[in-house]
């Protein structure tokens, strides 16, 4: 843990007995009558005020003493409230207390009207001697009081500010000064390094804590994640006005967004709203997090292009992205998934009815990245910009009309193009599902097996068929089927040169071309596959019986 200490030291007016502590120069509505200074005497002992005067640049004001015999008395610690001659004792009389006195000036305004954005103002003894300046340059929000924050400190542009309370604090504690004890984190102080790190990554927390009361503290900083509590740190003593500087290891967080909430505890604090601080730290997926799975860059009439996603964990795709060869990235919305699932980018929803109840359909906020239909490339980003998954295609890709590009697989290299290939499905795509060229696995060799054997094409039963599962030794094929007699003649050829994955379950209905049923007998099944990639050949031949129940 690493602190840098900055004091902020103060310095004391000792020049005067009494000053200025508050000007209301911009009250709501009419100026006039209800403009007010406020001051106090910070002495021990009373002060006489008789023949004071206060001022501007242009105008003196005497204080008005109603009864020529008395003087007007400012006690040790007591404040009082300046008004202009023909204040009527409305605006204030609910929020000026009566520990307060109320001083009159002789004219009907405060030196030659107070100017709403900037002026100056002069407190006088009785001999003219200035004992209190203020001025001001810029605009209060109407109603709110030009305030001084430490009574005691030095005389100075940053030790005013503008009134918490509308209407000012006339004649009592100004709203802005510090209280006895009080911590506080610093606004906008929150930040951390590296601003999106990896997985696991140590994360270096920075923020800025100051004593803003008027007495010295130890305290704490409570760090917590996700509601979980993470870190206590213990913080230095602080005295009134210092600013310290924190510097906070923290780390060993997942991917995604996470977030910190920071708690200043200060023993005594009599304001805890400024205690607290919030920061948001977004932690990089790794790469292949999600894959591209399919892509149809040349849909049919009435279909628009689309992009699937395989997930292999759970994920909000908030601020996710995605682009096609233009680096212009499209964000998706807030959208949860979870793992082993199928994400379907689309520019609309038109293939909502085509995706299953599982899948998933996801519009970018923004416009569509159009993909070409012979040469492009599509990107995906996490939403800390980080690249996590991508394929460039061109020319070579052998691409069709109307039909999709699939993986052999979701975990597969995406940017490798022997990875992909045309979709063998019927619909020409397999959005939001399985691939049509899926293979779970490589095999090295091919098998075939026939269920059930012996089979009973002549049960009434509609369901009763043949089914033909097959593991082949390469991940896309063309497959023949041809049924031959024991004389060798030909009675069915159920499937011819179409391409199928790498394993799969084809079915026969067991009858013949004619489409009538086969005899009771034994037929030769001859199953033929050629490799689509390299040509080579493999074949399978078995026997099955036909029966009768």
């Amino acid at each position: 843990m690493k602190y840098v200490i900055v004091y902020v030291l103060s310095t004391f007016v000792l020049s005067g007995q009494v000053m200025i502590t508050e000007v209301m120069y911009n009250p709501a509505g009419s100026d006039s009558p209800n403009e007010f200074v406020e001051i106090f005497n910070h002495s021990d002992t009373t002060v006489i005020l008789t023949n004071w005067s206060i001022k501007d640049i242009s105008a003196t004001d005497n204080f008005l003493v109603t009864d020529q015999t008395a003087d007007i008395s400012l006690a040790a610690g007591a404040f009082a409230v300046i008004v202009e001659g023909d204040y009527d004792g409305i605006m204030y009389q609910d929020i000026i207390p009566d520990s307060s006195i109320i001083i009159y000036v002789g004219t009907t305004t405060i030196g030659n009207i107070l100017g709403n954005t900037a002026d100056s103002l002069f407190l006088c003894n009785e001999h003219g001697d200035t004992v209190s300046i203020v001025g001001w340059n810029q605009a209060a929000p109407a109603g709110y009081s030009w305030e001084k924050i430490e009574l005691l400190a030095v005389e100075a542009a940053a030790n005013w500010g503008f009134s918490r309370d509308s209407l000012g604090t006339p004649g009592r504690i100004n709203s802005l000064q510090p209280l006895s004890t009080d911590g506080a984190i610093i606004p906008d102080s929150t930040w951390h390094t590296p601003v999106y790190p990896c997985e696991n990554q140590t994360v270096t927390l920075h923020l800025a804590v100051a004593n803003i009361g008027i007495t010295p503290f130890s305290s704490a900083l409570e760090i917590s994640a996700d509601n979980t509590p993470i870190l206590t740190a213990v913080v230095p003593l602080l005295a009134p006005r210092d600013t310290l500087l924190i510097s906070l290891e923290i780390g060993g967080f997942t991917p995604g967004p996470h977030y910190l909430h920071l708690r200043f505890v200060v023993p005594g604090d009599q304001d805890t709203i400024n205690n607290l601080a919030s920061d948001t730290i977004q932690v990089s997926y790794p790469f292949g997090t999600l894959q591209i799975n399919e892509f149809l860059a040349q849909p049919a009439s009435g279909k628009t292009e689309f992009v699937e996603l395989y997930s292999f964990q759970s994920i909000n795709l908030k601020n996710w992205g995605i682009s096609d060869n233009s680096k212009t990235i499209r964000r998706m919305p807030a959208v949860e998934i979870t793992a082993d699932s199928y994400i379907l980018i689309s520019p609309d929803s038109s293939y909502l009815p085509d995706i299953p109840i599982t899948g998933v359909l996801i519009v970018p906020e923004t416009s569509w990245p159009t993909l070409n239909n012979s040469a492009d490339a599509i990107y995906i980003f996490d939403n800390t910009g980080m690249l996590i998954d991508s394929l460039i295609y061109d020319q070579d890709w052998t691409l069709e009309q109307y039909r999709s590009c699939e993986k052999l697989r979701p975990q597969l290299i995406s940017n490798k193009s022997s990875n992909w290939h045309i979709s063998i499905a019927v619909a020409g795509a397999t959005p939001g599902r399985k691939n049509s060229i899926f293979t779970e696995t490589r095999y090295d060799r091919g098998s075939v097996a026939y269920t059930p054997n012996p089979f009973f094409p002549l049960d009434p039963n509609p369901a009763n068929q043949l089914t033909i599962h097959y593991q082949l030794p390469f991940e896309l094929a063309i497959v023949k089927l041809e049924i031959f007699d024991t004389l060798g003649r030909s009675i069915v050829a159920p499937y011819w040169n179409i391409p199928v994955a790498g394993e799969g379950i084809l079915t026969w209905d067991g009858n013949n071309k004619n489409g009538e049923r086969v005899r009771v007998g034994l037929y030769i099944l001859k199953f033929s596959v050629r490799d689509r990639l390299s040509s080579k050949t493999w074949e399978d031949v078995q026997t099955i019986a036909v029966a009768v129940k």
